[in-house]
């Protein structure tokens, strides 16, 4: 297998990490052999290199423990993996990381995402210079496969701005935000009773705390892929976060705001529209 390459540790024999780093970056895989490597190589080729990787093996049946495992032997210092006898799901593996994690601040990376190399080097920087920010995203490119097309966000970027649109949608991509420890753990992590859409209801808590925003610079990759099997797992997936979203949104929204009602009724409509229709109206 290919090394990672990047600022790595030869010696086994090195003493452990004795200072804490700045940030630890929370890994949950769970069945991403293929996805890993180019993952964990934007990490090893990161401008900023105080980092920390805290990877769970969720459990998986295939070679996902083997790939960490490598990453960990030429990354001794900046690796601490653990593993999971069974899945137990992206939520309760990430608060088990982020129970480990030493970083004073804490970066968020998905199995097939990707850092560029300037990503946490520039995040770190905001937040050290905005005191009375918790929270700091970044827009992001998705590349899909195998077509390699590629598609541009535009995310809200001030706190003004990302305050407004939170109750209408997540304003930030969950492997590209970089969070104070202390303005998470006083948020109270993440809740483990929700499956899938845990970043959006988090957000929630967090920006109730303290102000937060995005970098205009898109600095990940997200990688999804078009193939049939794909395609059918990302959509069931996609409607339970649709549905853990309007419970977010029901939970936090002004019940005496006619505009909030409106947003779940939209969002309510994405899920109960056929995709034939949902397709055709997006054509027209």
């Amino acid at each position: 297998m290919t090394p990672f390459l990047g600022h790595q540790t030869s010696d086994d024999s090195a003493p452990p990490i004795v200072k804490p780093p700045m940030i630890s970056i929370l890994l949950g895989v769970y069945n991403g052999e293929n996805d890993l490597p180019q993952t964990l190589a934007s990490i090893a080729h990161q401008t900023y290199t105080d980092w920390h990787v805290v990877a769970v093996d969720d459990g998986s049946c295939d070679r996902t423990y083997d790939v960490l495992a490598q990453f960990q032997k030429q990354f001794p210092q900046k690796t601490t993996l653990l593993k999971n006898d069974q899945n137990m799901g992206l939520t309760k593996s990430l608060i088990k990381a982020a129970a480990v994690a030493t970083g004073s601040y804490l970066a968020r990376l998905d199995a097939g995402d990707e850092f560029l190399p300037a990503k946490l080097e520039k995040q770190i920087d905001f937040l050290e210079h905005h005191q009375d920010y918790g929270i700091i995203g970044c827009n992001y490119i998705n590349t899909f496969l195998p077509s390699g097309k590629e598609k541009k966000s535009r995310l809200p970027i001030d706190n003004n701005d990302i305050q407004k649109t939170l109750i209408k949608k997540n304003p930030f991509a969950h492997s590209c935000v970089l969070i104070r420890k202390k303005i998470y753990t006083k948020a109270g992590g993440y809740d483990e009773t929700i499956r899938y859409g845990q970043d959006y209801e988090l957000w929630f808590r967090i920006l109730r705390l303290s102000k937060g925003a995005n970098l205009s610079d898109h600095l990940c990759v997200r990688t999804i892929h078009t193939n049939h099997i794909s395609l059918s797992l990302g959509y069931r997936k996609q409607r339970q976060q649709m549905w853990q979203g309007m419970k977010t949104q029901w939970k936090y929204m002004s019940k005496k705001n006619a505009k909030h009602y409106l947003y779940m009724l939209g969002l309510l409509s994405l899920i109960l529209i056929p995709d034939m229709i949902k397709k055709y109206l997006k054509k027209k």
